[in-house]
């Protein structure tokens, strides 16, 4: 096959999911050639909606209208609080978020959904949120803070174990808020069958099936 996929993603599914499903999807389909695209669900529905994305991957929230699209559900994913390797925390045991109000957090910004839920769970401790905080949707950037200081920060658990794996983040077990959903793979209801496309999804489901085994 040969032609051309444009795919939008989301900050739970940039480091892990897409690339090992990009892979295998590879494989069978060489000559195809992927455009991949990172940003919110604000930014990237309405590309998908325009025609000028294929798919998007990632949670879809009750925030947006999903009129005219089919949300294909893959694997659910929590979250988990994460901080540098060697960092004094690592060490600790029985933490809670009320308890840790007072470090410096990298947290998602606020129109992201699950700022919303990791906010009202810090209220719910009887805390308000962090006032030391960076907002970030970017992996790099937050991965790069997280690495060079004390901050804390929160993480979808896969990509989480991925950097621990690589002996640059540690995970905290702390309780945190679940997702708002699982991880899928959100497309347009009209859209036309294309056999490269159902290839991808077919290689994001197989991944995400994994992921979910652990």
């Amino acid at each position: 096959s040969t032609g051309k996929l444009t795919v939008g993603v989301l900050l739970v599914v940039a480091p892990v999911l897409l690339p090992r499903a990009l892979l295998a999807f590879k494989r069978n389909n060489p000559n195809v050639t992927v455009q991949v695209q990172e940003g919110t669900l604000g930014t990237l529905l309405p590309l998908l909606h325009a025609g000028e994305l294929d798919l998007v991957v990632g949670r879809l929230t009750s925030d947006f209208v999903t009129t005219g699209l089919s949300f294909t559900p893959c694997y659910e994913e929590p979250m988990t609080l994460v901080v540098r390797r060697g960092h004094p925390l690592a060490r600790r045991r029985a933490l809670s978020l009320a308890a840790l109000v007072d470090e410096s957090w990298v947290l998602p910004t606020p129109e992201a959904a699950y700022r919303h839920r990791i906010d009202a769970a810090f209220r719910q401790a009887g805390v308000e949120p962090p006032a030391q905080r960076i907002e970030s949707m970017s992996i790099l950037t937050n991965t790069t803070l997280l690495q060079e200081s004390d901050m804390l920060g929160v993480m979808p658990l896969n990509i989480a174990r991925h950097y621990a794996k690589a002996g640059t983040l540690a995970l905290l077990r702390v309780p945190l808020p679940q997702p708002s959903g699982p991880v899928g793979i959100i497309a347009r209801a009209d859209a036309p069958p294309v056999a490269t496309r159902d290839d991808l999804v077919a290689a994001l489901r197989a991944v995400g099936r994994s992921l979910e085994r652990g």
